[in-house]
C-alpha cells in the first residue's frame, strides 16, 4: 500500500518565474504582458483532497488507487463514478443504508475527512476509501505524546461487512501510532501500528497495512485504510482527537 501524493506547488512555483533584461548589459526590456500566464489558475489548498480507495472484489483487492487532487468532500470520485458518501440530512458516526442502488456504511460525523465502504450493487465491488480536506500542515502537527484519538471503521472480513471502532494513541514526538479496529464482529480486534512521516502514517503489524493522514487545524482528525490480504480483511477508519 503506497502513498503516492501529488502537488501543483512546484507547478505553480514554475509558472510565476519570470525571466527579464537585456542581453547587452543596457536597460532591462520590460516584461511582456502575458495574459494566458495571468489567467492561469492557482491551487487552492481548502479544495485539495487527499485519500485512498481499494477497490475490493470477491473477497480480493483488486486496484488501490488515490482519490482526485481536486474535488467535493462528500463525492467519491472512482471508476468514472461520482458517488455520495454521506446523503444529505444523514449524520452520525457511522451512517448505513441500503436501496437499489447501493449500500454505504461511512463515517458521518467528521468534519475534514471521510471513510467507509460504498457499494454499488451493479458493479460486484467494494469501494472502501478515505478522503479529506484540510490536511494538516507539517508546521501545525503537535509535538506531544500519548494524543488520544476515538472514531469509527468499517470492515470487510470474508466479503462480509461490519461496522465498529476504532481507538488509536498517537505519540507526535515519537513518531509512532499504536490502535486497533474494535467490536466489529463480536468482539474482534485489529491491532494496527504506524510510524508518522509529516502530516501522513504507514505501517505494518502481524500482515495488516495501514496507511492514512491528519487533517484539520492541529491533527484534529484521522483517517485511513488497512488490509490483510492473506486473511481477506479490508477497512477503512477514521478518528477525532480527544480533549
Amino acid at each position: 500500500m503506497l502513498k503516492k501524493t501529488m502537488s501543483s506547488l512546484a507547478l505553480s512555483a514554475l509558472l510565476l518565474t519570470a525571466c527579464g533584461g537585456g542581453d547587452d548589459g543596457g536597460t532591462p526590456s520590460p516584461k511582456p504582458n502575458n495574459p494566458q500566464q495571468q489567467n492561469k489558475p492557482t491551487s487552492n489548498a481548502n479544495n485539495e483532497l487527499e485519500g485512498e480507495v481499494m477497490v475490493i472484489s470477491n473477497g480480493r483487492e483488486i486496484r488501490d488507487s488515490d482519490t482526485p487532487d481536486y474535488g467535493d468532500l462528500n463525492t467519491l470520485n472512482v471508476d468514472g463514478k461520482k458517488l455520495t458518501i454521506v446523503p444529505n440530512g444523514m449524520s452520525g458516526r457511522i451512517v448505513s443504508i441500503s436501496d437499489s442502488q447501493s449500500s454505504i456504511k461511512v463515517g458521518g460525523n467528521m468534519q475534514y475527512s471521510r471513510f467507509g465502504i460504498i457499494t454499488p450493487k451493479a458493479d460486484n465491488v467494494n469501494y472502501v476509501f478515505y478522503q479529506g480536506k484540510n490536511e494538516t500542515a507539517k508546521n501545525d502537527m503537535p509535538t506531544a505524546d500519548g494524543v488520544k484519538y476515538q472514531g469509527g471503521a468499517t470492515v470487510i472480513v470474508n466479503n462480509q461487512q461490519f461496522t465498529g471502532d476504532s481507538a488509536f494513541t498517537v505519540n507526535f514526538a515519537s513518531k509512532t501510532i499504536d490502535g486497533e479496529i474494535s467490536n466489529f464482529n463480536g468482539n474482534s480486534k485489529i491491532p494496527l501500528t504506524a510510524r508518522i512521516d509529516g502530516n501522513d502514517f504507514e505501517g505494518r503489524n502481524n500482515g495488516t497495512e495501514v496507511d492514512g493522514d491528519f487533517f484539520g487545524p492541529q491533527a484534529a482528525e484521522m483517517a485511513g485504510v488497512f488490509k490483510n490480504q492473506s486473511a481477506g480483511t479490508f477497512g477503512a477508519f477514521g478518528a477525532k482527537k480527544q480533549k
